[in-house]
């Protein structure tokens, strides 16, 4: 199996970094980080803290047991091209998501294949489905396909990890809609979950939670076209 290189933007603390690179699943793990104190104070100072342990523990563990680096710079502007294959978002609002991956001012279907991406994986700080439907459009209406989703329940708040795959086609998104071809927001995981996998519950709560949400902005004329196709599939009592 081909060892990938997976780059954490917003790395802040540098956890899910470590934790990626501690899996033994990925060649080589970066975390990018704009601020240089978030490093210091964070994953810099946890890699260090992690590495002396576990030479402590075992005198042969050197630091290149832990496959991560951490750089100070501006999203992906801190990679070069084909550095990296993988693109790991977490813990950022959509519209700053899209930003970091349109950030060189190009269409985001051409900077993402000349830096030669394959996969991103992402999960926004705000799941309700106006902004995921946002972002899933904006992805497949630049060609990403949706392969796999995840979705989990903490503190009274969802969380959506999804995953798209390297452009095959430029399909506009409204085509898509039009076919019933684009995948929105759950649909992936209400396709695949049995009924007796933990996330059968977390998502059938966050339908009836979040159609209840939109109905009720309805009343008030502040519903829009993205939310009426999600309602149209997950509105129905479950």
């Amino acid at each position: 199996m081909h060892r990938k290189t997976i780059v954490d933007v917003g790395t802040d603390h540098g956890l899910l970094a470590i934790g990626l690179a501690l899996t033994g699943k990925f060649q080589k793990v970066i975390g990018v980080d704009v601020s240089q104190q978030a490093l210091e104070n964070g994953a810099l100072s946890l890699l260090s803290q992690i590495e002396s342990r576990r030479k402590g523990i075992d005198p042969q563990k050197a630091a290149l047991d832990v496959p991560v680096e951490f750089r100070h710079g501006d999203g992906l502007k801190a990679l070069e091209e084909g550095e990296a294959d993988i693109v790991c978002m977490a813990g950022m609002g959509v519209s700053t998501l899209l930003q970091i991956l349109e950030q060189d001012h190009d269409a985001l279907t051409s900077d993402l294949n000349r830096r030669q991406y394959t996969d991103l994986i992402l999960q926004p700080t705000n799941s309700k489905p106006r902004n995921l439907m946002f972002l899933y459009k904006s992805l497949q209406d630049s060609g990403w396909e949706l392969r796999n989703e995840r979705i989990v329940k903490l503190s009274s708040r969802w969380y959506v990890t999804s995953h798209f795959t390297r452009p095959q086609s430029n399909i506009p998104v409204t085509a898509l809609i039009e076919d019933g071809a684009m995948k929105i927001p759950g649909s992936t995981l209400d396709c695949t979950l049995s009924d007796s996998d933990p996330m059968r519950q977390d998502l059938e709560e966050y339908c009836r939670h979040h159609s209840q949400w939109i109905r009720k902005d309805s009343e008030y004329g502040r519903m829009d076209l993205l939310e009426e196709v999600w309602l149209e599939r997950f509105g129905n009592d479950r």
